[in-house]
């Protein structure tokens, strides 16, 4: 009886320790595909086709989570970024930031002769790399079929470029230990941070960017004002707002999307001096930690784009 009891904690425990490793490994990978390019005429609508037909299948794969074709449209017209063939390494990263995708497919659609070719550029926007796949078969043949080829070679390669497309996450001490570098021996402005936040639509009363970015900047030295507590008026003011959504489940975890929008303001001549957004996502066994976790991964990304700003201010 006792090892029929010890048997039955070990099972209970192993997805325990299986949801844990995936939450800690590179088990998912963000993934935004944008419309191919079919600038020949009698082509028609086949590129959007493609990346349709592309997207539903790359879904299928447990560890890729596709951005929203709906959102990405949405942000990319906001942006007034349409045409694949004019993505760079500055674009590609903008994009990340305003969707959350690591990598990002873009490509070609085009006859010569009676073939048909379909290429596709699979790029890092965090790394700047880029692999390229491409497919051809005759004209005549139904191009939903042949699609499933080049998504599976896109497939492949994402899961075996991985580290190279995507860069490997960092833990909050490293991301500490780079900025105290920068800071270092230098007179530190006082900061004071007001950044509304909503999870699920939701105020909450523990902000998470709030709480990591001031955690952060006191880490490597900066006095923070509570402006609620203090009469002092601070140097510099980083003011905006976040919110986390409700993402997906795989795996019995729940993914979450936190986006974070802020303004980084000078006090004395309120002078803006920054003005950014980040977008990532959050992975959790809870759904409301999740949240939690998306938005401080993204103000976990800005702090250390907006300490240089400061600092040269």
């Amino acid at each position: 009886m006792k090892k029929i009891l010890n048997s039955l904690v070990i099972l209970l425990f192993i997805p325990v320790f299986s949801l844990f490793s995936q939450i800690k490994g590179k088990e998912f990978i963000s993934v935004a595909v944008l419309d191919f390019e079919s600038s020949q005429p009698r082509l028609g609508k086949i590129g959007p086709q493609v990346s349709l037909l592309l997207t539903s299948d790359l879904s299928l794969n447990d560890r890729i989570i596709l951005v929203e074709r709906q959102e990405l449209s949405k942000i990319l017209e906001e942006q007034q970024i349409g045409i694949s063939g004019l993505i760079n390494p500055d674009t590609a990263a903008k994009i990340g930031n305003l969707t959350g995708a690591k990598i990002l497919i873009i490509g070609k659609v085009f006859t010569i002769k009676n073939s048909t070719y379909i290429t596709a550029k699979i790029i890092g926007t965090e790394t700047s790399r880029v692999y390229v796949e491409s497919i051809n078969f005759p004209s005549d043949h139904p191009f939903d079929k042949e699609v499933k080829k080049l998504s599976s070679k896109i497939e492949k390669t994402i899961l075996q470029k991985v580290n190279s497309l995507v860069v490997e996450s960092r833990s909050k001490e490293d991301v500490i230990k780079k900025l105290k570098k920068i800071v270092r021996n230098k007179k530190l402005p006082t900061v004071a941070i007001d950044i509304r936040e909503t999870h699920f639509g939701r105020p909450v009363i523990d902000p998470a960017v709030e709480t990591e970015i001031g955690l952060v900047l006191n880490k490597i030295g900066f006095e923070i004002i509570d402006t609620g507590k203090s009469n002092k008026v601070p140097d510099v003011l980083i003011t905006g707002e976040a919110f986390s959504e409700y993402g997906t489940q795989r795996q019995g975890l729940f993914i979450c999307k936190g986006r974070v929008e802020i303004k980084v303001i000078k006090k004395e001549n309120g002078k803006t001096l920054m003005v950014d957004k980040q977008t990532e996502i959050g992975i959790d066994i809870s759904e409301n930690i999740a949240g939690k976790k998306a938005l401080e991964n993204a103000a976990s990304s800005l702090i250390e784009r907006i300490v240089p700003v400061i600092l040269k201010k």
